[in-house]
């Protein structure tokens, strides 16, 4: 409800399933949606969120997968360093340059890790600290049981934002310019 925070898992996947919902309207049988509605989740105090897992994606690349009160990240990507971004790329809510230091998401840009680097993001939501993967067995193959689930019904469609978009940029009509 109102005047209330949530700290339950979400994705910009579930805003149009959820405005659906809101509106009493049934999506087309034909058509596959990838967010869940968060109707209960706002409206009720103690609803859970609809979500066990997500799956995080740079392109056609699974980057990291969340689940639960961690996420795992088999790859990273290479970010800008974050401070001078703001400071001189990103003035006046125009991007002035990358927050990337590529936006390929193969390449020399990202870093693959094996084992994959397990963060506890709900004691560090920045992801500073990866917890050791040796203790974390029992969690990584449960992880790797949900990406072969995941990969199983997964069904690749073709890009609709194109690579490399301006306007898609961080920082893009955040603030006045």
């Amino acid at each position: 409800g109102a005047g209330r925070v949530s700290q339950e898992l979400a994705s910009t996947m579930d805003i149009f399933q959820t405005v659906i919902d809101f509106a009493g309207i049934d999506p087309p049988e034909n058509l596959t949606l990838d967010g869940k509605s968060l109707k209960n989740v706002l409206l009720l105090a103690n609803a859970t969120s609809p979500h066990a897992v997500l799956f995080h994606y740079c392109s056609s690349r699974l980057m990291a997968v969340r689940y639960g009160p961690y996420k795992v990240h088999f790859v990273t990507q290479k970010l800008a360093d974050v401070n001078k971004y703001a400071q001189t790329d990103c003035v006046q809510g125009s991007p002035k340059g990358e927050i990337f230091a590529g936006w390929a998401c193969f390449g020399k840009t990202t870093t693959a890790h094996d084992p994959p680097l397990i963060f506890n993001v709900e004691e560090d939501a920045s992801e500073e600290y990866a917890l050791p993967a040796a203790e974390y067995a029992g969690l990584l193959s449960e992880v790797e049981e949900a990406v072969q689930k995941h990969n199983a019904g997964l069904k690749p469609a073709p890009p609709q934002l194109g690579s490399n978009n301006p306007a898609l940029q961080p920082c893009k009509n955040i603030m006045p310019g």
